[in-house]
């Protein structure tokens, strides 16, 4: 079952109706701009390396640039080094291996290396290059296309999942993100300030795309050190870090791509006039088809301000629209299913619409 659409914009309303919370709206911030910049440059530099012709077996310079690219994209912390957590998530994504921490101890003791601040790229790719699981050049180019597949996964996720358009995904941004494969899987909210003093964020914020990866990247670390129920083995412990990469990103990313598809179609429908925004005219037309109540003036200023529409005679554009969904799926059931569901009432009603306008032959 999908949550009645009366329900849909309740958690906008303040008072014992709704949940009271704002919608913050923030400027984006320097921090985040580069840490999406740097994600973009490594996958961009790792696609340029990969679409030359050549052979990373007889080019071990483009094989060294391709490590380099890799090592960019797991660096979260953006200090060009890599620490305990970076560096098992690197082999895990390059080799399906975790690195523990005493495996971790022992590299740095063999580069000589800080245990608390991690290695410099030039040991990572010492490390990497010496791996006889990346010797053979196929195997090297299809482990380097994983680690930049999962990359960019987690890339399009935090773009399509950002409503505000800030750099940072605040916590209900993120649930959005989760809640695309299922309300089990989102963060409560002490889970969430938790998990942003791992990151070093801010919670009241949210997380730029490093944070976010390096949040997967702290899980996978607990997985390698077994500290993970009911995880009593290096192999269960590998077993269970491959589900949470395919649950959590992979398909997380795919329901994520397919919900936005959905609701840019519904978004097309219901913008009726083809001027990017919905006006209150043409909002209170979705809420009709979804069978909710309509809002009147007032209640749709409120609703602008809260999302960051400065115009009421505009309207919202389609991230506003997401933003109102965002913060109104107060039981995190809004997967792909869900907006497919109210696809099929909004077409239903345009269909309607469509046959009751008379034709220029009547």
């Amino acid at each position: 079952m999908f949550p009645n659409p009366l329900n849909l914009f309740k958690g906008l309303c303040c008072g014992s109706e709704g949940c009271g919370r704002e919608v913050p709206v923030q400027k984006p911030v320097c921090r985040a701009g580069k840490a999406s910049k740097m994600l973009t440059d490594a996958i961009d530099f790792s696609m340029k390396m990969e679409s030359d012709p050549f052979s990373f077996e007889d080019d071990p310079v483009k094989r060294l640039n391709q490590l380099s690219a890799i090592f960019q994209m797991c660096d979260t912390d953006q200090d060009s080094r890599l620490n305990r957590i970076e560096l098992n998530w690197m082999a895990f994504l390059l080799t399906q291996r975790l690195l523990d921490d005493a495996e971790y101890n022992e590299v740095c003791r063999r580069y000589q290396a800080e245990t608390d601040i991690g290695l410099v790229k030039a040991h990572v790719i010492e490390f990497f290059t010496s791996n006889i699981q990346l010797k053979d050049a196929q195997e090297f180019l299809e482990s380097c296309q994983h680690a930049r597949s999962i990359t960019e996964k987690a890339r399009n996720m935090h773009r399509l999942c950002n409503a505000r358009k800030t750099g940072h995904l605040t916590h209900a941004e993120h649930n959005w993100m989760r809640a695309a494969i299922g309300p089990d899987v989102v963060m409560s909210t002490k889970t969430w300030d938790v998990a942003s003093r791992h990151v070093k964020a801010d919670p009241k914020v949210g997380w730029t795309v490093m944070e976010l990866i390096q949040c997967w990247q702290w899980e996978i670390h607990a997985h390698a050190n077994q500290k993970v129920e009911p995880i009593k083995d290096a192999e269960s412990a590998l077993a269970a870090a491959r589900a949470l990469l395919d649950e959590y990103i992979v398909r997380c990313h795919d329901e994520v791509t397919r919900r936005d598809e959905i609701l840019q179609t519904t978004f097309d429908i219901v913008d009726q006039n083809r001027d990017g925004y919905l006006s209150l005219a043409e909002l209170n037309w979705f809420q009709q088809a979804v069978g909710a109540k309509t809002v009147d003036p007032a209640f749709f200023k409120e609703v602008c301000t809260r999302v960051g529409s400065t115009d009421t005679r505009i309207g919202l554009n389609r991230s506003q629209f997401l933003c109102l969904l965002q913060y109104n799926d107060l039981q995190h059931k809004f997967t792909a299913n869900f907006a497919q569901k109210l696809l099929d009432l909004v077409t239903q009603r345009d269909k309607e619409r469509s046959a009751s306008i008379p034709s220029l032959g009547t």
